[in-house]
């Protein structure tokens, strides 16, 4: 009924008397637009759906791959984006811009393949179109989605706060607690020089601490040990390495300090270095040493 009374009005719009006369039409975000009458055949109305209210993401994780590809999983009311982001090939951090969703796992993407995935109330959807704005304020960052899901419903949400990891300006990377330190056999050692392997429970990381104690030293002695070049008894070496597989990355120790504490057989050994991007690690060993025989 109201097409027809809207093509009684259109044909009235239309007649003789309407040449030279436009029709205008305030669109839903309040843009005019001008059409003559003697060009418009027909008008229809469509209802279309409201979008979706925006939504607050009050979590957020970050796990990467490597060579720019990042894991992203943001969360929120109902709603949980598991997302697979590609930027730049030599990102370190999650770089500002607009992201587009395709599948072509190029830098500034956010891919539309299977290792998406967008959870509404419980129900998995694939991500069919859309963008992920980054902006970055020294740290603080803001993260929008305008996604269309494969069901046409739509995504918009908000995430504002700093970045656990693979950040522009990241707080200490404290990693967990090794379970094991084994000193390991080099070739020429100095004397009283330590060259000892640690790991933490899954392998998620190796690293080595290459410290220095009195010359004649047995075991490791109680301290504080400062990074040197220099191989003499109070100090650790540039042969001190991390090699992460989650997060991924492997960095020299350039500065910083080793403490070493004895109780007992257990011997604690805290590491506060500095790596080569800047960025504070932070890293305890609470056991027994096994050291060479």
């Amino acid at each position: 009924m109201k097409k027809l009374l809207y093509i009684g009005i259109l044909c009235g719009l239309c007649g003789p008397a309407a040449y030279g006369q436009s029709v205008t039409i305030v669109d839903k975000d309040g843009l005019t637009h001008k059409f003559p009458t003697e060009s418009i055949k027909e008008i229809t109305f469509e209802k279309a759906e409201a979008p979706q209210p925006g939504i607050t993401f009050s979590d957020i994780t970050l796990k990467d791959w490597g060579k720019g590809n990042v894991n992203i999983v943001l969360s929120g009311e109902g709603v949980s984006a598991d997302m697979d982001v590609y930027g730049p090939v030599d990102a370190t951090y999650l770089n500002a811009g607009t992201y587009v969703c395709d599948d072509s796992a190029s830098p500034f993407t956010v891919s539309t393949s299977n290792y998406t995935v967008i959870t509404v109330d419980g129900a998995n959807h694939s991500l069919k179109s859309g963008s992920m704005i980054v902006e970055d304020n020294e740290g603080l960052y803001t993260i929008t989605t305008h996604f269309v899901l494969d069901d046409g419903k739509e995504v918009n949400g908000t995430y504002t706060g700093k970045l656990p990891d693979y950040s522009s300006h990241p707080g200490a990377l404290e990693m967990k607690d090794a379970i094991a330190c084994a000193q390991v056999d080099i070739n020429d050692p100095v004397d009283g020089e330590f060259y000892l392997r640690l790991n933490d429970e899954y392998w998620n990381y190796e690293m080595v601490l290459d410290i220095f104690c009195a010359e004649g030293s047995t075991v490791l002695t109680d301290g504080v040990y400062t990074y040197s070049a220099t191989p003499k008894a109070g100090n650790f070496g540039p042969r001190t390495v991390i090699n992460s597989y989650s997060p991924h990355f492997d960095s020299h120790i350039t500065g910083g300090t080793i403490t070493v504490t004895t109780d007992g057989e257990n011997t604690l050994i805290e590491l506060d270095g500095i790596m080569e991007t800047g960025r504070e690690v932070k890293c305890v060993f609470n056991g027994k040493v096994s050291y060479l025989k």
